[in-house]
C-alpha cells in the first residue's frame, strides 16, 4: 500500500471503516462476480481478469475507478471511511486488486458467492495495510 494512502488512513479512520465499506461495495454489486462484471462493463475486463487469475495483478488508477463507480458512490464511501472524496478512488485502486485476488485463490470466480464475515473483511483489509 502506498505510504500516502496508509498515512491518510491513519489520520482519518480505522481499518474497520475501510473493511465495512469494502464489504458494502461487494454486497451492493453482487459479490466478486458482480464486481467483475461492473469492471468489464466499464471496459476494464482485462485488468479485472488479471486480479482473478493466478498471475500478477494489473494496476488500476483512481481515474479508472471513477469509470466504474459514480461520483455519488465514491462520495458516499469517502464519508463512511472518513477520508476526502478525492482520495477514495485512489484507496480503492490500491485495495480492490488485492482483495479480488485474495478472494479468488484458485484463479477463477467462485461458483457460489461466499462473502467474508465482518471480521473476515477487517482481517483482509488489515493484511493489506500490513497490520
Amino acid at each position: 500500500m502506498s505510504g500516502l494512502i496508509g498515512q491518510l488512513l491513519s489520520n482519518f479512520t480505522g481499518q474497520s471503516n475501510v473493511a465495512g465499506t469494502v464489504q458494502q461495495i461487494f454486497n451492493e454489486n453482487g459479490g466478486i462476480s458482480g464486481l467483475v462484471s461492473r469492471f468489464q462493463n466499464a471496459g476494464l475486463g482485462e485488468t479485472v481478469r488479471s486480479w482473478v487469475s493466478s498471475g500478477p495483478n494489473q494496476p488500476i488508477s483512481g481515474e479508472q475507478i471513477g469509470q466504474v463507480f459514480s461520483g455519488e458512490e465514491l462520495q458516499n464511501w469517502a464519508g463512511k471511511i472518513g477520508i476526502p472524496p478525492e482520495t477514495v478512488s485512489s484507496l480503492l485502486a490500491q485495495v480492490l486488486p488485492s482483495i479480488v485476488d485474495q478472494s479468488t485463490p484458485n484463479g477463477e470466480l467462485p461458483a457460489q458467492e461466499e462473502s467474508p464475515s465482518s471480521s473476515g473483511w477487517t482481517s483482509l483489509v488489515g493484511k493489506l495495510f500490513g497490520r
